[in-house]
């Protein structure tokens, strides 16, 4: 009977932390929610990938556009923002297209690829983008609209 009990407790201390919150990544930089709309010549973009880097933190925050051409930043922990103050932004939706194959059979053959741009190639680099986020501290969150021409 004894060891029943001892067994019951240390299983109650074991599940002690069942159901908790994860464990967050963030080592005490404070973040934002901060959601990005991306368009295309007013048309939603799906799958691109929209980068933040702070001016003033060596910090970034990253996300992918959805069916609606909505991407929710990741700094840390998943969604969960851009830290505060301006911001470079670049976004871009590449693919790469295989041209030809490599011959397995020959160990000098090299594939051919080339990568196809489905935006235009400016938007996908932080010095010819031209745009600029400014984060704010604002806990209801950040909403930003690019419409890339």
């Amino acid at each position: 009977m004894r060891c029943v009990l001892i067994l019951g407790g240390m299983l109650l201390m074991a599940c002690s932390g069942c159901g908790a919150k994860p464990v967050s990544h963030n080592p005490g930089v404070e973040v934002f929610a901060t959601q990005v709309t991306v368009t295309h010549k007013g048309k939603p973009v799906e799958g691109a990938r929209v980068s933040f880097s702070s001016v003033d933190q060596q910090r970034s925050a990253t996300g992918t556009t959805d069916a609606a051409g909505i991407a929710k930043l990741t700094t840390f922990d998943l969604h969960d923002g851009a830290v505060l103050g301006k911001h470079r932004v670049k976004i871009a939706k590449d693919e790469i297209e295989v041209i030809k194959e490599a011959d397995l059979d020959d160990p000098t053959s090299q594939a051919e690829i080339k990568t196809v741009h489905h935006l235009p190639e400016k938007y996908g680099n932080y010095k010819s983008s031209g745009l600029n986020a400014d984060v704010k501290n604002d806990p209801a969150g950040n909403s930003f609209e690019f419409d890339l021409k």
